[in-house]
């Protein structure tokens, strides 16, 4: 759970490393980015998972905060959904640029690590944006399996919430 002094530091951030959105997250009331923000990766993971990857990916925070809030006020709409992905990514090398100079390695590392990210949540993400949304087409589950067919067990066949 993130507590309203750690929210507060990360849309601190966001501005200051003026990222996009930055000032949708300063006027969003801070209880609700409190409960949107989950770190990196997606509601369904383990929390352990999501808690490494949100170290190992520390200095990308701020720009996750963002995105958390972009899926928080999902529509469902294909056009938002990668509007939002879009939006991580270049946050994300806005913050990679800003913590690491030019000739820093660093850098370069955290730019790819971005892209990775982007790529994730554009292969990956439709089911988090439509569950938020409240879409009643596909249950979380069932598009993980559709998503990730070795997750598949002999008898079950891919679920749609009726």
């Amino acid at each position: 759970m993130n507590t309203e002094t750690e929210i507060r530091a990360l849309v601190a951030k966001a501005i200051a490393a003026q990222l996009d959105g930055a000032d949708e997250l300063a006027e969003a009331p801070v209880w609700a980015l409190c409960r949107a923000y989950n770190g990196c990766g997606a509601d369904w993971m383990p929390q352990f998972l999501r808690d490494r990857l949100t170290s190992l990916f520390a200095i990308f925070a701020p720009a996750f905060l963002g995105h958390d809030w972009d899926y928080t006020n999902s529509d469902g709409g294909e056009e938002k959904f990668h509007a939002a992905n879009l939006r991580l990514f270049t946050n994300c090398r806005r913050l990679a640029d800003a913590s690491y100079g030019w000739l820093n390695w660093r850098r370069y590392r955290a730019r790819a690590a971005a892209l990775l990210i982007y790529e994730t949540v554009e292969d990956f993400g439709r089911p988090a944006w439509l569950l938020a949304a409240g879409s009643s087409a596909v249950s979380c589950g069932a598009a993980v399996r559709r998503l990730v067919p070795e997750l598949q067990t002999k008898g079950t066949t891919n679920e749609t919430n009726s």
